[in-house]
């Protein structure tokens, strides 16, 4: 092996390393200007299938949340529910017009369903809610 090449578990290392540094100082910015942070976990569609690769990525993040204290939602268990039909009804299956790269990305029906969990999710948090919120409940 070259001198310069990093080995896969190498890269990832700092990868893991670099992500915890961002996520500690996005908690701790919002947590000095009286802010709570939500992480979430986003699924994207190999999380469908259950691919090994996002699988490490959600765990790691799911570990360093708990270990830190973060508010996390992993949202990946209730996309799995799903029906294949209807997990592929929530992404852009090919690129939009005037829109490179959209493919992949949430349709509008995934939005809903991605901002109906979270909110679900959330309303279990009062701590997570705006104060209106809190009041209106």
């Amino acid at each position: 092996m070259e001198p310069d090449r990093e080995t896969r578990e190498e890269t990832a290392d700092r990868i893991r390393v670099l992500a915890g540094t961002v996520f500690r100082s996005l908690h701790d910015r919002h947590r000095e200007d009286g802010r709570t942070v939500l992480f979430v976990y986003l699924p994207v569609m190999d999380d469908y299938r259950g691919a090994a690769k996002t699988d490490l990525m959600r765990n790691f993040f799911a570990a360093e949340a708990k270990a830190a204290g973060w508010f996390f939602l992993d949202l990946v268990a209730k996309f799995r529910e799903l029906e294949p039909r209807e997990a592929g009804e929530l992404f852009i299956r090919e690129d939009l017009p005037g829109f490179t790269a959209s493919r992949g990305h949430y349709s509008e029906k995934g939005n809903r369903y991605v901002a109906d969990l979270i909110g679900r999710k959330i309303s279990r948090h009062p701590e997570l809610l705006p104060e209106a919120a809190i009041r209106k409940q």
